[in-house]
């Protein structure tokens, strides 16, 4: 250690005369020592051996480690100083089974301190290896020897560890649960749906249950939302629309085909007779769009029409009429008139049953007044009294 203590001290300029060529131990307590002192490696892993000096009590500015490994059990892999007390190096080397390291303090340290710590891999799964400390291994002050190396650190060597199992691939598709259709207008619509873990969005809608667009999300969630684009959304207008959701390990879950109506127009149909009277009861269809019954004031109501031109058609009493009715986008209800033919008498159309009825009254009247004219003029009823006479003295005897 000496040359090497002298050296240092020359290129650092820290003290004025060389080392005495003889040294003497001091009696302070103290050690230089490997943590940990042992432990159990396995083959293939690296770990860290700290060089420490506990100065017992005293101080010391320079420190020499020289210290031997198997090679066969052990890879060197180098030294570091982060965190050591010294702030000089004057020797750092290490393989082949030997490892140097002397450093230096421009001021006296003292207590239990960090050196330097030293890297190994280990080779072997079996049996033990020993790193030691051999001759020259010394904390000085001044070229005073205070410390020796006092110990050596032991490791046992094992199998490594197996490596963990992979974990079964997922192939269970998510679960798609409480589908709705949420923000419903005449220009918009979201679809909102849940999966029981997370998973991406896709929804794929269109007039038909061949959809034709598509709107998606790659971020993986339990809580879907997507909006659908409103330029392709028409008032009144049917869609059809289904979900997919694939989670993170590729399986896929499709929906079934669902349908959605856009809020439409509103709008009234009044039905009337040729003499402007309110017609009850009347079947009204509207184009595409569906029917409706007249109430009691001759309207029919549709909240879901579609702008543009549509076809009305009323069917009353056997009687149709249609016509051509032009609705516009807006909000406002919007009110048309429809009539039907014939003239309405007591409430309903000529030709209706109750008429019929009169007709038949009076039909049968007359038909029993000419027969009892016929009956009286032939003397057939003066006849038929004299049998029902005769009838009657026959049953008295």
């Amino acid at each position: 250690m000496k040359v090497i203590l002298s050296k240092f001290l020359i290129i650092s300029l820290l003290v004025s005369t060389s080392l005495a060529v003889g040294t003497s131990v001091a009696d302070a307590a103290g050690s230089i020592y490997l943590s940990p002192a042992s432990g159990a490696i396995a083959q293939g892993s690296t770990f860290n051996v700290s060089v420490r000096v506990n100065t017992g009590g005293s101080s010391i500015d320079t420190v020499q480690a020289n210290l031997s490994y198997p090679t066969d059990k052990l890879d060197f892999l180098g030294l570091s100083y982060s965190g050591s007390a010294f702030g000089i190096k004057a020797q750092s080397t290490g393989g082949g089974g030997i490892i140097k390291i002397g450093l230096g303090n421009l001021s006296a340290v003292n207590g239990d301190v960090l050196v330097g710590t030293i890297t190994f891999r280990a080779k072997t799964s079996s049996g033990t290896g020993t790193v030691s400390f051999t001759s020259g291994t010394e904390a000085d002050k001044a070229g005073k020897v205070i410390v020796s190396a006092t110990g050596s650190a032991t490791f046992t060597f094992i199998e490594p560890a197996p490596p963990p199992k992979p974990k079964p691939k997922d192939k269970t598709a998510p679960k798609i649960s409480n589908i709705e259709i949420t923000n419903l207008s005449r220009n918009s619509a979201t679809v909102e749906w849940t999966t029981n873990e997370n998973a991406d969005s896709v929804v794929e809608w269109g007039p038909t249950d061949e959809y034709g667009l598509t709107v998606s999300s790659t971020k993986l969630v339990k809580k879907h939302s997507l909006n659908l684009d409103k330029r392709f959304l028409e008032a009144g207008g049917e869609y059809h629309y289904r979900i997919k959701s694939k989670d993170k390990s590729g399986n896929k879950a499709t929906s079934e085909d669902q349908t959605f109506i856009i809020s439409g127009i509103r709008i009234q149909i009044k039905v009337t007779d040729e003499e402007g009277n309110v017609v009850e009861g009347a079947k009204v269809s509207l184009d595409t769009i569906g029917e409706a019954i007249t109430d009691e004031a001759g309207i029919a109501e549709f909240d879901n029409a579609i702008e543009g031109d549509l076809i009305v058609i009323v069917e009353y009493k056997g009687n149709t009429y249609s016509k051509v009715i032009t609705v516009e986008d807006k909000d406002e209800v919007q009110e048309f008139e429809a009539k039907v033919k014939g003239v309405v008498k007591g409430g309903g159309v000529l030709g209706d049953i109750g008429d019929n009825r009169i007709i038949i009254v009076f039909i049968m009247v007359v038909l029993i007044a000419l027969a009892g004219s016929y009956l009286f003029r032939s003397g057939g009823l003066n006849k038929l009294l004299e049998k029902v006479k005769r009838k009657e003295r026959e049953d008295e005897k």
